[in-house]
């Protein structure tokens, strides 16, 4: 039988995809694991969600700390943070977005780097 933490498999109770849908707002994935019931599939994008959370709170603080160092260079400063402070944005909202959409349609997407870490969490 395949692993169900890689194999493609899909869900196809509505709820359950909808949990999974929500586990990628910030914060949410913490409503997603209390009201899974144990179900695998919204478990799964719950964790990758958490991860994902993580990702951002450590982003946020990584670029608030370049703002208080690099980001008082004269001109030149506010451009570098500003610059990785849209890329960080843009490639975290575009996995959340990405996984978002794949729970919705009942499928299990293994994020990038993401999922590794989202499976050693026993949740």
């Amino acid at each position: 039988m395949d692993d169900p933490r890689t194999s493609p498999s899909r869900s196809d109770a509505p709820d359950s995809r909808l949990l999974a849908a929500i586990a990628y707002v910030p914060g949410l994935c913490i409503l997603t694991l209390l009201l899974d019931g144990g179900e695998p599939f919204a478990r799964f994008h719950a964790r990758q969600g958490l991860v994902l959370l993580f990702v951002e709170l450590v982003s946020a603080v990584l670029v608030a700390l370049l703002a208080s160092t690099i980001g008082r260079l004269p001109i030149l400063g506010p451009f570098l943070v500003g610059v990785i402070k849209l890329a960080l944005g843009l490639a975290i909202l575009g996995l959340a977005a990405i996984g978002a959409a794949r729970a919705a349609i009942g499928e299990r997407w293994r994020m990038p780097v993401v999922a590794e870490y989202a499976e050693r969490l026993s949740l």
